[in-house]
């Protein structure tokens, strides 16, 4: 293949972070390529929270406006503690042009992407899973298997992927959006260590009629946070962190009852669980529990790369990193990256920049992130205080939906 023809940038993963990437490097002229092992974009509605840092990188990508006008807008984060609203956090205090979070469901999310890709270019090519990475003196070449389902069985059906055939991408650039069990990384051989022991939450999404559908509320208890989120048309989700050997995780854990998804399958909850998980951490929470759309118990790891990626293959999202679901930071951040990345790749490409300016960004991406989990750094609460803040500050740092900047004008810190 002529070089002037060559994929310049192969984006692994079709998700949110690798169909922003994709759409950012082809809004600046960059031949890109998408592949996901999926065969669809997210079809479930579970949500998610764009940070106002989000927000504005999609605005600046034209998708903003879209977006907002699918989704519930949420002004100030709120802290309990048993029955007491403890403090309040506007989120004008980011300073940021979009001073909300927008909450909406992830396949409204994705489906927008994708439609702006579409406009732009080709779609992102499913039931591609890259299952090989050769690096070379002028970038990559990735080994792509083809997947199809054959059904088979006897008596009992069953549904299978199997691999149709196997072809190469040669690429400058490669770009790891591929999900906390990325290829990429692995075959770049970059170790994915615990800072922290995983987490397990109950997750609810349910009908109610909140008293304030602008706000998200935490609550903390013993076990660890609970939070509160309002979402469009009428629902909210609760998500509650359980404690290791807790009695609701013992009998979910033993039920035969779960759901699967992408892959991998989540005990369902019973709608008891909701009620009693509110009455022991959110007595304050008064509104009439509707219809239960769903419920599930799901594991959280905290993981780190060592390493962002080096040579012409970068990492961005849970491909680098995975974190408890309170703050909805992997994705966010995933996004930051994918904005950073699009930016390095396009300049790298067009030789305004080296590979040393990618090395860069990649090790300040990686310190950034040992600083947001508390593996380096200090933080002390802001001065002026109250109580509850100065002696909760580590953990409502942990809470707040933010990273960067937006973090530490949210929290008040200064620096």
């Amino acid at each position: 293949m002529a070089r002037d023809e060559r994929t310049e940038v192969l984006v692994a993963g079709a998700g949110p972070v690798g169909l922003f990437t994709a759409l950012a490097l082809r809004q600046k002229g960059v031949r890109t390529r998408v592949i996901d092992s999926g065969w669809r974009s997210a079809a479930l509605s579970y949500a998610l929270a764009l940070h106002p840092r989000s927000i504005e990188l999609l605005d600046d990508l034209g998708v903003a406006g879209e977006l907002a006008a699918q989704g519930c807008r949420v002004d100030r984060v709120a802290f309990y503690e048993g029955e007491d609203r403890r403090a309040e956090f506007p989120l004008t205090r980011t300073g940021s042009r979009f001073p909300f979070l927008l909450v909406l469901p992830q396949n409204v999310f994705e489906a927008t992407l994708e439609r702006a890709l579409l406009s732009a270019g080709p779609g992102p090519e499913w039931c591609r899973e890259l299952i090989g990475l050769t690096i070379g003196s002028d970038g990559a070449e990735a080994t792509v298997a083809e997947l199809s389902k054959a059904s088979g069985g006897y008596a009992v059906s069953r549904t299978e992927w199997t691999v149709e055939r196997t072809f190469p991408i040669p690429a400058a650039l490669i770009a790891g959006a591929d999900g906390h069990r990325s290829a990429v990384r692995r075959a770049l051989g970059i170790p994915f260590p615990e800072h922290a022991p995983p987490e397990h939450y109950a997750v609810f999404e349910f009908e109610a009629d909140l008293d304030a559908p602008d706000e998200v509320r935490v609550a903390f208890a013993p076990e660890g946070p609970s939070v509160l989120w309002p979402l469009p048309k009428g629902r909210c989700r609760f998500s509650f962190r359980l404690a290791p050997g807790s009695e609701t995780l013992r009998e979910r854990e033993k039920s035969r009852v779960a759901v699967p998804i992408a892959g991998g399958l989540y005990p369902e909850l019973r709608r008891e669980d909701l009620h009693d998980l509110v009455a022991a951490r959110a007595p304050w929470f008064c509104a009439e529990i509707g219809e239960v759309a769903w419920s599930l118990l799901v594991r959280f790891e905290h993981r780190i790369a060592e390493r962002f990626g080096g040579g012409p293959a970068w990492l961005a999202g849970d491909a680098a990193h995975t974190t408890s679901p309170v703050g909805i930071r992997s994705m966010n951040a995933g996004l930051v990256e994918a904005a950073d990345l699009a930016a390095r790749f396009e300049a790298v490409l067009r030789g305004r920049a080296g590979p040393g300016d990618l090395e860069d960004s990649g090790a300040r991406r990686l310190a950034e992130w040992r600083r947001l989990v508390g593996m380096e750094g200090d933080t002390t609460p802001p001065a002026g205080a109250d109580a509850f803040v100065a002696s909760s500050f580590s953990r409502i740092i942990d809470c707040l939906p933010a990273t960067g900047d937006h973090l530490r004008a949210l929290a008040g810190i200064d620096g």
